[in-house]
């Protein structure tokens, strides 16, 4: 096994170097023509957090306040997203301060 493995690599490189490379096609990209103004995109506002509440009788419960923003999603997906964004911020609070950048 240890003496196949380098004739196998060494062979495959002396094919490619005969053979040489497979002409390669990338896709088509639909780009203006140069000195073609582009227009802009139309603007979103994604889901965000807002604001948040911390209970002084219980510091560790949180209420968040989201902005649902242009967001036409039903309440199942609203759900979920809302919970995505708040784990993100509750691990952002798990982070040490020296790990953070400067």
């Amino acid at each position: 096994m240890k003496r196949i493995l380098p004739i196998y690599i060494l062979l495959c490189f002396l094919v490619t170097s005969i053979i040489g490379p497979n002409p390669v096609c990338a896709q088509e990209l639909r780009l203006p023509v140069p000195g073609v103004r582009v227009g802009l995109s139309p603007e979103f506002n994604p889901l965000i957090i807002k604001g948040i509440k911390v209970h002084p009788d219980n510091p560790l419960r949180f209420d968040f306040i989201l902005d649902k923003g242009d967001s036409h999603v039903s309440n199942t997906a609203l759900k979920d997203e809302s919970s995505k964004l708040i784990k993100y911020f509750l691990t952002s609070l798990t982070i040490p301060e020296q790990d953070l950048w400067d």
